[in-house]
């Protein structure tokens, strides 16, 4: 390209578009624009719900923990850090001295200039980084749908030691509640009626689940853990 930008490489990896040698080298240079902005993102509304996964599902799994959990404008901390009980618009709307931002996105003008500027304190699209949460942090996914079979496997790390989300099909409820501590992981999950899930365990271990509620746990050595086990088995109909 002639000018990289973090979505450029986001959106290809997320939709599958490479392979090979390509991936490996745009999965790089993404994690490398990445340090190169502080370890913050820079990426818009177009970028932003996809860029988690592009780290996590390529291998980068410590890189998008650590954006995540980035407390530094622009991230989503910065927001929550600042009393934000919504996503805004704009990652700087208010400013650390609690000053509201109404300048100019482009800068060229003042705030009086600008008359208001663009500034919105509830204005969802970067909140999509929540599709992450359920989906790998928590790790609940459909795979079919409605949610008639669906997995579950969180992708642990940044420190996080339990997560829990659910959300009501079409069947009932189906959720999931986990904890670990250094050496133990223990997970319980809940299957409507007439689905069927894929528990895929952080040591690679796999199991079938139907409709009732399961429990089950595993050791966390460092050897057993394996974090993207999910993407090369078969999806359960």
């Amino acid at each position: 390209m002639k000018e990289e930008f973090q979505t450029a490489y986001v959106l290809p990896l997320h939709f599958g578009m490479t392979e090979g040698e390509e991936t490996k080298q745009m999965v790089n240079n993404l994690t490398r624009l990445i340090h190169e902005a502080g370890n913050h993102l820079t990426t818009g509304f177009t970028g932003t719900p996809y860029l988690l996964f592009a780290l996590s599902d390529n291998g980068q799994l410590d890189a998008a923990y650590e954006l995540l959990l980035q407390e530094e404008c622009p991230s989503w901390l910065y927001e929550v850090k600042a009393g934000g009980t919504t996503i805004w618009e704009r990652w700087d709307a208010l400013r650390p001295d609690g000053t509201v931002n109404i300048e100019e996105l482009s800068g060229n003008k003042s705030a009086e200039e600008s008359n208001g500027g663009m500034v919105s304190f509830n204005h969802y699209a970067n909140g999509a980084v929540g599709d992450w949460l359920y989906k790998r942090l928590a790790g609940l996914e459909p795979t079919s749908g409605g949610y008639q079979t669906f997995r579950v496997a969180p992708m642990i790390g940044g420190g996080i030691t339990w997560a829990k989300a659910s959300t009501v099909t079409p069947y009932g409820l189906a959720s999931v509640d986990w904890k670990r501590d250094e050496h133990l992981f223990h997970v319980e999950v809940t299957v409507p009626v007439s689905t069927t899930c894929s528990l895929h365990m952080p040591n690679g271990e796999i199991h079938i689940l139907t409709s009732g509620q399961h429990s089950f746990q595993c050791s966390l050595s460092t050897n057993a853990l394996a974090k993207n086990s999910y993407k090369e088995q078969p999806v359960v109909h």
